[in-house]
């Protein structure tokens, strides 16, 4: 989740960052509008994001979460669909955000979203592994596999 977060800080760092320049070196018209605007935007949607890939991060190593996921497939389903509502969310404002500033002088904020977005599809890579290897440790299937070697022992303790 920290990388998460400080690809979040990076993204509003260099936005502020390439404005700031860009108004320095006189890009932006003089009589146009405050360089605040796309700076204050990108702190408030990161606000809004932040919950997100705080779930991201945080929900597949909670422990409530293995026991919900050894209640049976339709658990292991509803969490899957939760993360993956919080990664297309996440996802769609960093592609969303890489379209809009993808523009001449500002290619290097548009370059920090792509990174943001490399970043969170690694950990969904991540987290989509876990949770399809976590169907194979079940509960009933660990118990079933405990009382087979168990059998096992007990009848090759009677051959001797």
């Amino acid at each position: 989740m920290l990388v998460l977060v400080l690809a979040l800080v990076l993204v509003n760092a260099v936005t502020f960052a390439v404005v700031l320049a860009n108004q320095r070196s006189g890009v932006y018209p003089i009589d146009g509008d405050s360089i605040g605007i796309p700076i204050i935007s990108t702190l408030v949607v990161s606000g809004v994001v932040l919950p997100m890939l705080v779930l991201i991060g945080f929900l597949p190593g909670a422990q409530f979460v293995k026991r919900f996921c050894s209640r049976g497939l339709p658990w292991c389903i509803g969490l899957g669909l939760l993360l993956l509502a919080a990664y297309v969310a996440v996802g769609f404002f960093a592609l969303g955000a890489v379209e809009y500033w993808a523009i001449p002088n500002h290619y290097w904020i548009a370059t920090s979203y792509v990174l943001s977005f490399l970043a969170l599809a690694f950990f969904s890579i991540l987290d989509a592994r876990w949770l399809l290897s976590n169907r194979a440790a079940h509960p009933d299937a660990r118990e079933a596999s405990h009382l087979f070697s168990s059998s096992q022992s007990r009848a090759g303790g009677r051959e001797r």
